[in-house]
């Protein structure tokens, strides 16, 4: 480059060579940018596989847990039923024992109450 400066003159070198040191300082500064862009890009990157997994872990967590519910629900409702049961029967049997220690004519006027519909 400086056989250049000669046939073209001072003048002319110097401003030519200050636009390109500009030139490579720029290009310089844009590789520099787009160095730290890429690894801005990578850490997103990353960023959005986790939040991606993450989603996917609390989706999958989330349906585990609706049919816990789900599950939990339809026991409820059976030992409800069973408990039903369990009470009528023991109030069946309540009344079992009841007629067995009455005397037989009140066990007598109780099941004819029972038969014309007075209890």
């Amino acid at each position: 480059m400086l056989g250049l400066g000669v046939v073209m003159g001072a003048k002319n070198y110097s401003p030519r060579q200050v636009l390109v040191n500009e030139l490579q300082q720029r290009l310089s500064n844009l590789d520099s940018e787009l160095g730290t862009l890429r690894d801005k890009t990578r850490q997103a990157e990353a960023r959005a596989n986790s939040l991606q997994n993450e989603k996917a872990l609390l989706t999958s967590t989330e349906q585990r847990s609706l049919r816990t519910v789900e599950e939990l629900s339809m026991e409820k409702h059976k030992l409800s039923a069973q408990l039903h049961v369990e009470q009528k029967v023991r109030e069946q049997t309540a009344c079992m024992v009841d007629l067995n220690s009455m005397p037989l004519e009140s066990v007598k006027r109780f099941l004819a109450a029972i038969i014309l519909g007075l209890l």
